[in-house]
């Protein structure tokens, strides 16, 4: 990207676990990078399935959804004993629409931060 579009240094936008991949490159080439944009980083992912797991439990509970509330006491609390649990949980926690997943144009979000990142030409 400096290549392309002629700049020295370049704005990273870095999202969830990236964010710390992100910082980690700033931090070991700043000659390189003007800045750094974490969006919705995850920092601690113990911490992110703790409130993830509570979050759920708490909608299902609000919504008297059975099903979420069994497989909650399947996938039972964090820290889970296996990646399929994880995946589980990821999966009521989207039902619950506790993380949005919608189409997002990043180089427009990005180029609205910063000019290097504007249309393509």
């Amino acid at each position: 990207m400096r290549s392309r579009h002629r700049h020295d240094r370049i704005l990273l936008v870095s999202h969830s676990s990236g964010a710390a991949l992100g910082m980690l490159f700033a931090e070991a080439h700043p000659e390189k990078v003007a800045g750094v944009v974490c969006v919705a980083p995850v920092i601690s992912p113990a911490e992110q399935h703790r409130r993830e797991y509570a979050y759920n439990v708490a909608q299902a509970a609000r919504r008297d959804d059975k099903n979420a509330q069994r497989e909650l006491f399947e996938i039972g609390p964090p820290p889970s004993r296996t990646s399929r649990l994880v995946i589980r949980l990821q999966r009521v926690t989207e039902r619950y629409r506790g993380v949005e997943f919608q189409p997002h144009d990043q180089r427009e979000a990005a180029a609205s931060m910063h000019p290097c990142f504007g249309p393509r030409a």
